[in-house]
């Protein structure tokens, strides 16, 4: 059997292997709900960079963040050399389409992991 590329970076791909693969990626990509930390993250991410720091705005987004549905996937992966981590997904009461997905990305040489927007979607007229 010879090797034609690579799922993620460890699982092997093959033809044989390749369902066995994808079912075992998607195994470990189980949901649950954020802790409160990571909703201060969220909150204090949507405080920051969307509405420069004004803290009469912070009881606003509170509650923008408990309405909203959030699902926390720890060990998330692409099926590519790419992102391998945890990933949140939040999704706004207003609509689907208000959906937000967010990475913990380290910065510099430190350990600490920080909360980072990938993709903002609001689509709604």
């Amino acid at each position: 059997m010879t090797e034609k590329g690579r799922f993620a970076t460890w699982f092997p791909r093959n033809e044989q292997n390749l369902l066995y693969n994808t079912k075992e990626v998607v195994k470990y990509m189980k949901s649950r709900i954020p802790t409160k930390e990571e909703k201060t993250e969220l909150l204090e991410c949507l405080l920051k960079h969307d509405y420069k720091n004004d803290e009469n705005e912070r009881a606003n987004i509170e509650g923008f963040v408990e309405s909203a549905a959030i699902a926390v996937f720890d060990n998330y992966i692409t099926s590519s050399p790419g992102y391998s981590g945890k990933l949140m997904v939040v999704v706004y009461d207003g609509s689907p389409e208000m959906t937000e997905t967010y990475t913990w990305v380290k910065e510099n040489e430190s350990n600490i992991a920080k909360i980072y927007r990938n993709v903002a979607i609001n689509t709604s007229n």
